[in-house]
């Protein structure tokens, strides 16, 4: 079945054919044993689908509806949960407070080290005491020291 041949069942069915197109496709249902019964197992198949959704519908909506979602907002949460939270709060946050303070010590010493340098590095290679990168110092890597075994 062609999708004309479906647009034009389906508008038979809603009853939105024009006059003349209604009677021409109901001319070609008395004459097809196949058409009536692809149009039968569509209007079924429609049939179905619509109670389905009107059940469904019937059910998301029914009168405790809000009730229930109120209930469901104002129930109240684990305790447990929310003292682990703040206890944990408690705990780590001068544990927080003195690793930012290092971290702050450790890239200004960096900068102030990376300041003897010859030559000028990035910011980011200062903050993390880096040497500046160059073209000498890639040839001077020595890739194959860093290996415990050399295999040929």
């Amino acid at each position: 079945m062609d999708n004309r041949q479906l647009n034009t069942m389906l508008r038979w069915l809603d009853d939105r054919l024009s006059d003349s197109d209604r009677r021409v496709f109901e001319a070609e249902l008395n004459r097809s044993d196949a058409l009536r019964a692809e149009v039968d197992t569509l209007r079924v198949l429609r049939q179905g689908m619509q109670e389905t959704l009107h059940s469904e519908a019937a059910a998301a909506a029914d009168p405790y509806l809000a009730d229930r979602v109120l209930r469901r907002i104002a129930a109240p949460r684990p305790v447990f949960a929310d003292d682990l939270a703040l206890w944990l709060g408690q705990v780590f946050r001068p544990v927080a407070i003195a690793g930012a303070l290092v971290a702050v010590l450790l890239a200004g010493y960096n900068v102030r080290l990376s300041q003897s340098f010859a030559t000028e590095s990035s910011t980011a290679e200062a903050m993390l005491g880096l040497p500046p990168v160059s073209a000498a110092s890639v040839y001077d890597l020595d890739v194959f020291a860093a290996q415990t075994a050399v295999a040929p």
